[in-house]
């Protein structure tokens, strides 16, 4: 009797008093800080993952990239491709209540379309876009758009997030600082709090999601705890000893130099676990408009010099299960994955590439290599690249800036000598790289239409462009196979293998979703470990 009438005044307490319900929280370590709570405005990997929380999308992928309906119920296209009619779920609100509206949805595209290039290619075909209803709008287009649902689920920067219609409106170059969304979580705070402290978010309670299972950007997304914290903790023995503690929970793209301090943590319960389907890509980036590498021969000649095994030896180091050769420029393991071309690439034969260099009127001027003296995987790739030059006879001058100066100087198109490059190194989602559109390696606009480096091919290019005009899925991957051989032939980059980056995380944590970034949804946190040892997939 006694313990019954102390679980009756407990029951009566909890609902008297909900606040002494302890409240979940995963706290969570990410390698960067936040640079903008407006993923429209900046173009990190950060600012999308928070975009993911905060806002909503029409389309999602799924882990094997397949395009899923997100906030969109269904959608119907005319015989000719021109017309095509979205119905929104219902149910939707913004977080401060208001419901979400096909005007809304309108507006917002339009503001993506002013920041993005495919958004940019949807909108020169455009006849009309406006809402229809509270629930629908409609798109005319003037020529085919094939594969305009593709276009809505991308998840490379910028995504098209859904605002509120007051904030869409503003001028899309013009920062916004009050994140307002529809999604599965609420931000609270943004770079406040304790020093660590990077965001903070709350459950959204009156967040509907969809009925089937979450997988990469789609299906539902059930917040399952109650608050979620980023924390940033650059120094590798406090991040460790705070995961250990508990702390925190996760951490988010730990340095590979961590891996084998994170492995003989198992006994403290804490667990490697691989959640991205497809890895990541390296990249060796040339400067086209300067010699050498204005000639094509001392491009080919750096196709054939690079041994993607050293640079994933330097990469991930004794986890050699974590990284391949890989030589398809949309990914190894993407729907359109593909080493047709690539063969120099795998071929690595240092005399060869110095008799290229000969010819292509090299003379041992210094050769500028960037280097990001705080991003130690891009570190260690600039450094082997820089020893097989000096292997082809090549001097070197490898130029080491943090990051934000080595982003600054990789967009200078000014001859080396004067403040430029000849190359840099960067990394890539494969899930970003996976087509002829978002794969911007390969855009060959010349000086105005190329990213850093500039490559330039109209030919090429406007066989790229039709990949998204084209409805056939055959002929789809046969005009994606011609753009990556012409990629190839021009050398717009060298791939330098693929790998993956698991993330470490206490056994108290579970449900996790496979895609191309961490998400955060479908996540629970456990009083006791319900994970084994080892480095695991993402179920």
């Amino acid at each position: 009797m006694f313990l019954l009438q102390r679980c009756f005044l407990l029951c009566v307490l909890l609902w008297l008093c909900p606040a002494a319900v302890a409240e979940s929280v995963l706290r969570v370590q990410i390698p960067d800080r936040l640079d903008s709570p407006d993923p429209f405005w900046s173009g990190s990997y950060i600012a999308r993952d928070h975009g993911f929380l905060v806002f909503d999308t029409l389309f999602g992928r799924d882990d094997e990239h397949n395009v899923k309906p997100q906030m969109v119920e269904r959608w119907t296209v005319s015989e000719d491709g021109l017309e095509w009619v979205f119905t929104l779920r219902t149910g939707l609100r913004f977080h401060d209540g208001a419901p979400v509206t096909a005007t809304d949805c309108v507006v917002s595209l339009i503001r993506w379309a002013a920041r993005d290039p495919i958004g940019q290619e949807l909108m020169d075909q455009m006849a009309e876009m406006k809402a229809l209803d509270a629930r629908r709008f409609r798109m005319i287009l003037r020529r085919p758009f094939a594969l305009l649902p593709a276009a809505l689920a991308k998840t490379s920067p910028p995504v098209p997030f859904m605002l509120p219609r007051r904030f869409a409106e503003t001028d899309p170059f013009t920062e916004l600082r009050e994140p307002v969304g529809s999604g599965p979580f609420i931000a609270e705070a943004i770079a406040s709090g304790p020093p660590s402290l990077v965001a903070r978010y709350r459950r959204n309670p009156a967040y509907k999601p969809r009925d089937d299972e979450p997988s990469g950007t789609a299906g539902a997304k059930r917040a399952l705890v109650d608050r979620l914290e980023w924390h940033r903790i650059t120094d590798g023995d406090a991040a460790l000893a705070a995961l250990v503690a508990g702390r925190h929970d996760m951490i988010v793209g730990p340095p590979f130099s961590m891996l084998d301090r994170l492995s003989a943590a198992a006994p403290e319960g804490i667990r490697l676990l691989v959640t991205a389907p497809a890895g990541h890509q390296a990249w060796l980036r040339l400067n086209h408009l300067h010699p050498p590498f204005d000639d094509l021969r001392a491009r080919r000649a750096m196709q054939i010099l690079v041994d993607q095994a050293r640079y994933m030896r330097a990469l991930v180091g004794d986890y050699p299960k974590l990284a391949r050769a890989c030589a398809a420029l949309f990914g190894c393991d993407t729907p359109l994955a593909s080493e047709t071309g690539g063969e120099a690439v795998l071929r690595h034969d240092v005399g060869a590439a110095k008799t290229l260099l000969t010819a292509a009127g090299y003379t041992g001027e210094p050769l500028v290599v960037l280097r990001p003296t705080n991003i130690p995987d891009l570190a260690g790739l600039s450094n082997v690249t820089a020893e097989l030059l000096r292997r082809a006879g090549a001097r070197v001058d490898v130029v080491a800036l943090d990051w934000e100066a080595y982003t600054a100087r990789r967009a200078d198109r000014r001859a080396p000598e004067k403040g430029g490059w000849h190359m840099f190194h960067t990394l890539w989602s494969a899930a970003n790289i996976a087509d002829p559109e978002i794969n911007i390696g390969i855009w060959a606009g010349c000086a105005d239409g190329a990213w850093f480096g500039w490559p330039c091919d109209p030919a090429s290019e406007k066989l790229r462009r039709s990949w998204l005009t084209t409805a056939d899925p055959r002929a789809r991957r046969d005009i994606a196979e011609r753009v990556q051989d012409g990629a190839h032939a021009l050398v717009t980059h060298i791939p330098l293998g693929e790998f993956h980056r698991p993330l470490a995380h206490r056994g108290t944590i579970s449900g996790f979703v496979r895609a191309p970034f961490p998400v955060y949804w479908n996540l629970r946190k456990h009083r006791i470990s319900t994970e084994t040892s080892g480095t695991e997939q993402a179920r």
